[in-house]
């Protein structure tokens, strides 16, 4: 139904994902307050078959549920399960809120995860955080540590992708086309909300001020900055009329 997600990067261990890993967690030694305000936090980046942190597929009531699609923001990297976006809506909404936030993500993942979701469920309501836009999906053959679907991004580090993609005529172009296409979805109930410090092309969320809003990854929001973001999507559910 969707293309395969997150992988366990670090030993297959559900205590790391991504940038929040062992190597980062032993250089914020020098951050005696941080290290300390995050010490004693447990996260578990628990996933499902196909690496979403959410429940297996035939476990969710599709048409009473509220998904969510989006990066490694949505997905929780450096946060636990309670402070992600999706824990804060669903306690917020009174529904159940399904996260499908990927790591690394790119715009055009989510759109083919969405058109071929709706294919196949018709969930209650989709949510969709954008990525930024420089962001594309590379296809590799699968093996330990590696899903096969992998997305490139401004941690690339080669000629081409500086030469010839970060050109506005190329990845703004394509980020344009691939927002519109996903609103024109036949999609019931439909959110979408854009990097705020990226694009103006729709309604943004709140982001990082100060250390203070960092995860344990010291890259992505906490969970402070989520549940602005729950309360901001709720008050949007609530002009529509989607609080039944």
């Amino acid at each position: 139904m969707l293309l395969r997600g997150n992988n366990l990067t670090y030993s297959n261990s559900p205590e790391w994902m991504a940038t929040d890993n062992p190597e980062n967690w032993e250089d914020a030694k020098i951050c005696s307050a941080w290290r300390e305000k995050w010490y004693d936090v447990r996260i578990t980046y628990d996933l499902n078959s196909d690496g979403y942190r959410t429940k297996e597929w035939n476990k969710i009531d599709w048409e009473n549920s509220v998904v969510i699609i989006g990066d490694s923001c949505t997905m929780g990297v450096g946060v636990t399960e309670a402070m992600t976006v999706s824990s804060h809506l669903q306690k917020a909404i009174s529904r159940p809120v399904i996260n499908l936030g990927v790591a690394g993500s790119s715009n055009m993942f989510m759109l083919y995860n969405a058109a071929n979701l709706i294919k196949e469920v018709n969930p209650y309501a989709v949510v969709v955080q954008w990525s930024t836009p420089d962001r594309y999906v590379k296809f590799s053959n699968p093996e330990i540590g590696n899903t096969g679907v992998q997305h490139e991004g401004a941690w690339a580090q080669n000629q081409a992708y500086n030469r010839f993609w970060i050109k506005d005529e190329n990845y703004l172009f394509q980020n344009k086309q691939i927002i519109n296409t996903m609103r024109q979805l036949n999609i019931k109930r439909f959110l979408d909300y854009v990097p705020k410090q990226i694009d103006d092309s729709g309604k943004t969320l709140a982001w990082i001020t100060n250390d203070e809003d960092r995860a344990r990854d010291r890259l992505h929001p906490n969970g402070d900055i989520f549940k602005l973001w729950s309360n901001t999507i709720k008050e949007d559910f609530e002009k529509n009329g989607w609080m039944d």
